[in-house]
């Protein structure tokens, strides 16, 4: 059940609202939920805010890591970290960025 602030009734032939999301009912009747956009457009947002520090400290931790010298001067114990740390940035992007794509192929 959904609760609406208005209802719009077209036509069958109509094309489809852009953006909206579609609910098929029965053959006669399909409901479209033109909000979907809106939520798209805040989740995306939120998406994004949460990329940003992630993707500064993905850069932190490159640029630490492609110092000369940074193989012969640091120890294992912290180059086995700082590789650990990387690969799970790389990864938590990599899922967000799918989000991302995921979510933009709704709008």
């Amino acid at each position: 059940m959904v609760k609406s602030k208005s209802v719009t009734i077209v036509d069958g032939a109509a094309a489809d609202p852009k953006g909206a999301i579609k609910e098929y009912v029965d053959e006669r009747v399909s409901v479209y939920i033109l909000q979907a956009q809106e939520l798209v457009k805040k989740a995306l947002v939120a998406l994004e805010k949460k990329m940003k520090p992630l993707v500064q400290k993905k850069e932190k931790l490159e640029k630490g890591m492609n110092v000369e010298g940074y193989e012969e001067n640091t120890p294992q114990k912290i180059r086995d970290k700082n590789a650990q740390d990387l690969e799970k940035c790389n990864n938590e992007l990599a899922e967000m960025l799918k989000s991302e794509a995921d979510l933009k192929s709704i709008t």
